[in-house]
């Protein structure tokens, strides 16, 4: 049974150093964040009527305005053994902190500030 135990935890250590994102799979993760946020209105009050053209031009060419959304974002992606430690900072909001390991990026609320 012991065996057993440790041959599962290595599979699943070998498994998340494999599968762990890297800078491209964030930034790739990023911007479909970004599109998701424009599709969703972006959490603009729909009386807000610059807001609300805003949304509409950056729905019209949703690409170019995730290119300029993501240059406001600063990154910091630290690659760890077996994770990726991210940091993600906006202007005027708090920093993000978020772990990917196996394909997965979450970001717990016990990491943030």
């Amino acid at each position: 049974m012991l065996r057993l135990a440790l041959i599962c935890l290595v599979a699943l250590l070998v498994a998340a150093f494999v599968t762990k994102p890297s800078d491209a799979d964030v930034d790739r993760l990023l911007r479909e964040r970004l599109a998701a946020q424009i599709e969703d209105g972006a959490g603009i009050d729909p009386t807000n009527s610059g807001g609300q053209l805003l949304l509409g031009l950056c729905k019209s060419n949703r690409a170019a305005c995730v290119d300029l959304l993501r240059q406001f974002v600063s990154l910091d992606v630290e690659d760890e053994l077996f994770y990726t430690r991210i940091e993600a900072r906006w202007p005027g909001r708090d920093t993000v902190t978020c772990i990917g390991a196996l394909t997965r990026v979450a970001c717990p609320a016990f990491l943030q500030d």
